[in-house]
């Protein structure tokens, strides 16, 4: 896979039918475009994944995908789809 198919597969990791999609591993988003509001998974630090921000192409670290890829899975597979927040 290619940096511009990593980049454009982000948008097809949907957490079931709950509107969330994962963006990597530790952070979700809910909706699409500018009123897309992300969450960060609490007490879990992980690898980024390759994204463009402000029209321009930032790199990941080392395991992005396979992580991001293996917390989608997972989740989907085990029914992590009741999310909590703290404010």
């Amino acid at each position: 896979m290619g940096l511009i198919d990593d980049v454009v597969q982000q948008d097809n990791r949907q957490l079931g039918q709950t509107g969330f999609s994962f963006l990597d591993a530790d952070t979700l988003q809910k909706g699409q475009g500018e009123n897309a509001k992300k969450y960060r998974l609490m007490g879990y630090d992980s690898p980024e994944v390759a994204k463009i921000i402000g029209g321009k192409f930032k790199a990941g670290t080392a395991g992005g995908e396979q992580a991001t890829q293996t917390i989608w899975e997972l989740a989907n597979k085990f029914g992590y789809k009741h999310l909590g927040f703290q404010h």
